[in-house]
């Protein structure tokens, strides 16, 4: 088990049921977080979900000790609401870097995208879109 990674040493036996137990309700949390961005942004690989999660719980629990299962499901249950932020924003950056992908293969084609775009916005988002342009 320690091959895969399931374990990180010898567990005693005494403490094996708690050691099992932290450490699926890590594994859930942790899996709960990689499928919603699999859902949002299907081209960011599983590693690196795993290296954000790291740096979110370590700008979130200064000190904190990535290797305890403890502390890492307590984390994600109680930081659910500022986890689900950051994978909007995760979100919104690979949906960003899509367009603009797309956009450097037709530069007009893109303008055109942006005019249709500003058509459908209510009125409100549109002169705040185009206060954002003329800042440009």
């Amino acid at each position: 088990m320690k091959e895969k990674g399931v374990i990180r040493g010898v567990v005693d036996w005494t403490n094996a049921r708690r050691y099992f137990a932290e450490r699926l309700r890590r594994r859930q949390g942790e899996e709960q977080v990689v499928r919603a961005v699999a859902a949002r942004a299907p081209s960011v690989a599983r590693a690196t979900v795993f290296g954000h999660l790291q740096e979110w719980f370590r700008n979130d629990v200064p000190g904190g000790d990535w290797q305890n299962d403890t502390a890492v499901a307590t984390w994600l249950e109680r930081h659910d609401a500022d986890i689900q932020a950051r994978l909007h924003a995760l979100e919104r950056e690979h949906i960003t870097a899509a367009i603009l992908r797309e956009a450097e293969k037709d530069k007009q084609a893109a303008v055109a995208a942006l005019l249709t775009l500003m058509r459908s916005l209510d009125p409100q988002e549109r002169a705040d879109l185009a206060n954002k342009l003329r800042a440009l």
